[in-house]
């Protein structure tokens, strides 16, 4: 990673605020709008931090790989956080689960209500996909006839995850043999990681929520950057773009 001097950027250069996103996002939406209790995301942090079959390791450490090589060749280390030239697209891993699963066991799961789950800049939530707040996270999924094609989560605030919480969980992720991934900073944390999520039991995997949601930050006015997906969309046509407020992550290596 290179460490940028005042000045030493040029002005009119686009930066990413992410070295990865997902190759696509879920196009099916409700017939419902918008309401007080949705959760919204913005689109490039669709499946930035989910759990994965344990059979796609391989996958997994080919994806890392490629993000590995945006951080030592295109990352830039400002006052503002990191920010990046390039972002690896990930296409390896289309459908990171097939578990039978339902709204109900969602429900149980995680011990609260499902709400309804929409991407920034759309006016109708996603038809398949929604949401449960639990503590200082949000576990969103994505079930599609009858079956969980997606698990992933937002840290909205510092950990910890609710003790009984976890201690659900870790069945469910041993017995369906995940891992979770935190796609941009390369993380992987298997079971025996999450095992130890309780709010009484701080281990490896509840250590790292926590890192994640307090250094995950905005970059201010000062930087010209692109929400990755948006850029990567306008790129073809030479269009720039510059506003708004944009999330910087910086974390060091991870293992599997």
């Amino acid at each position: 990673m290179a460490t940028a001097q005042p000045g030493s950027l040029g002005s009119r250069e686009v930066f990413f605020s992410t070295p990865t996103i997902n190759d696509a996002v879920p196009n099916a939406f409700a017939e419902s709008r918008l309401t007080a209790s949705t959760v919204v995301t913005h689109e490039d942090d669709w499946r930035q931090f989910e759990f994965v079959a344990a059979r796609f390791r391989p996958q997994i450490e080919a994806e890392l790989r490629s993000i590995g090589e945006i951080w030592t060749k295109y990352s830039f280390r400002l006052a503002e956080g990191t920010v990046f030239r390039k972002v690896h697209v990930r296409k390896l891993i289309p459908a990171p689960l097939s578990i039978p699963f339902s709204q109900a066991e969602l429900s149980a799961l995680f011990l609260g209500q499902p709400v309804a789950f929409a991407l920034g800049g759309h006016p109708r939530p996603l038809r398949d996909v929604h949401a449960v707040r639990c503590g200082g996270l949000t576990f969103y999924s994505e079930i599609t006839d009858g079956r969980l094609r997606t698990l992933g989560l937002h840290p909205d605030a510092k950990p910890p995850l609710q003790e009984n919480v976890a201690a659900r969980l870790d069945p469910f992720v041993r017995g369906n043999s995940l891992l979770l991934v935190h796609w941009p900073s390369r993380r992987a944390f298997a079971h025996r990681s999450l095992s130890m999520v309780g709010a009484a039991r701080r281990g490896a995997a509840q250590e790292a929520l926590g890192e994640i949601a307090e250094r995950s930050g905005l970059l201010n006015g000062s930087v010209r950057f692109a929400r990755a997906r948006r850029r990567l969309r306008r790129m073809s046509s030479g269009t720039g773009y510059a506003g708004g407020a944009a999330q910087a992550i910086q974390f060091p290596p991870g293992e599997l």
